[in-house]
């Protein structure tokens, strides 16, 4: 089985060497693909990659995401199947059916995979984030939000829309959970935004979307973790929730995309023990 995994970053820092140690150990380093702007390219030459690409020194998430579907779909010349994740994006199996990842889709048969999307999420009593150590061993809790319900696996070409949300394809659940580090971290966060707004350069969606600073961000997270907890072995299984969201996804004819809600659900979650040595 080869399975080539893609991504885009503009730092070779923060959660990429762990993104990268992540699925270069389950698909083989030379089958990871990084596109990133051309002033940054030099940043990553240190990585052992199958190869790093290049995009327009100017922040464009249309021009960003037309060039990694179109290359996504170039790979499935010789690959069997590609992975389209975030640098920030960790997928993992349900661990009591699956060792990991290359498991798991050895054993899949589909066409195209949609996973079940979390946030972690940093409480005040936790350390900073020790980067060289498993991110699950730091962390206990998460929430689940729609915009994270992402097809990231795909045996045909795809279409995907901005920040590969939705795509040309209904979604369609296995037993596959996207665990999103960007809340992992307060500080790193802070520090990701501000490198986001120098990198974007005036753009208004992202002056407006990496606004916030450290204190803001800390005031997020001591409000959401006032919400209920939920516990248990099954904690992630948001059946009601995720079941809304299918209910409402519609195909929109002018984009050429099924398209759906952005909703975050009002209770978080103790992600289980058998998670935590997953990455």
């Amino acid at each position: 089985m080869k399975v080539s995994v893609i991504t885009d970053a503009v730092s070779p820092e923060s959660y990429f060497p762990a993104w990268h140690s992540y699925y270069g150990r389950l698909f083989g380093e030379d089958n990871i693909h990084v596109f990133t702007y051309l002033r940054n390219r030099d940043a990553f030459h240190s990585f052992s990659v199958g190869g790093i690409h290049s995009l327009l020194d100017a922040y464009n998430d249309d021009l960003r995401k037309d060039a990694m579907t179109a290359f996504v779909a170039d790979l499935l010349d010789s690959h069997d199947m590609v992975v389209r994740v975030d640098v920030d994006e960790f997928l993992v199996p349900d661990p009591a059916k699956f060792a990991n990842l290359y498991e798991y889709l050895e054993s899949w048969s589909g066409t195209h995979l949609t996973a079940f999307g979390f946030d972690i999420l940093q409480s005040p009593e936790e350390p900073v984030l020790d980067l060289g150590r498993p991110i699950l061993t730091q962390r206990r809790f998460g929430y689940a939000l729609t915009a994270l319900n992402k097809t990231c696996v795909t045996r045909v070409p795809l279409k995907w829309g901005r920040g590969f949300h939705y795509c040309s394809q209904p979604p369609n659940f296995g037993d596959l959970f996207l665990f999103h580090a960007k809340r992992a971290d307060i500080a790193l966060q802070a520090i990701w935004n501000e490198r986001m707004r120098a990198e974007a350069r005036g753009d208004q969606f992202v002056d407006s979307y990496y606004s916030w600073d450290m204190v803001k961000i800390q005031e997020y997270h001591e409000s959401r973790l006032r919400l209920p907890l939920i516990t248990g072995p099954d904690a992630l299984v948001r059946t009601d929730f995720n079941r809304h969201f299918l209910d409402n996804i519609r195909y929109v004819e002018k984009l050429g995309l099924f398209n759906g809600p952005y909703d975050i659900e009002q209770v978080n979650v103790v992600i289980p023990d058998t998670f935590r040595n997953a990455f």
